[in-house]
């Protein structure tokens, strides 16, 4: 294995039966001298960049330079633990970071770490173990075809208002206007 152990015969002794341990339980020994840098870029470049879209890679590139590299990139792949990677959405949280973008952050990491046990890298996903920020409820509103006019709005006026409530929310089904009710079904776009 060509790895020397300064100390004694009890940690010399410790240290092979860890070794010896992980390869009966199929753990790729050299990954425990990989950094988490290194196996994040293989990852990228075999898994990820072949089955997304550029934009979906980019962002998955993104997410993991501006958030996880700083914090654990340097850290040795096989001893990463889930405390390490709680303590990372923690420190995102106090950055006020939005929830959404932890969750967002969390789903690309743990489809790599997911992916290096698939390869027998690791033996379990230490990202499985961590708690997620709650992200607020969404409130969905119905306006009614009475309203524009409580508002003081005119006829040629709703048609703008529909116009800009459209643009302005995200539709999961376009509701005709002239039917008396748009309903929204979905969540306010986020823009940024």
């Amino acid at each position: 294995m060509g790895k020397f152990i300064h100390g004694g015969l009890r940690l010399g002794q410790a240290h092979l039966n860890r070794m010896l341990a992980e390869r009966d339980l199929g753990r790729n020994i050299r990954s425990s001298r990989q950094t988490l840098d290194q196996c994040l870029d293989h990852w990228l470049d075999i898994c990820a960049r072949p089955r997304l879209r550029a934009k979906s890679f980019r962002n998955y590139s993104s997410l993991l330079t501006r958030y996880v590299r700083p914090h654990l990139g340097s850290r040795s792949f096989g001893e990463l633990s889930p405390a390490e990677i709680q303590k990372l959405y923690s420190e995102l949280l106090s950055r006020k970071l939005s929830p959404g973008t932890i969750w967002y952050t969390h789903s690309v990491l743990f489809s790599a770490l997911r992916q290096a046990v698939r390869w027998r890298l690791l033996l379990t996903n230490p990202a499985e173990d961590v708690h997620l920020p709650r992200q607020p409820r969404r409130r969905f509103t119905v306006f009614d075809v009475g309203q524009p006019h409580q508002w003081g709005v005119d006829r040629i006026s709703q048609d703008f208002l529909l116009f800009s409530v459209k643009n302005s929310v995200k539709f999961e089904h376009d509701f005709p206007w002239s039917g008396g009710m748009c309903k929204v079904l979905a969540s306010p776009l986020q823009r940024g």
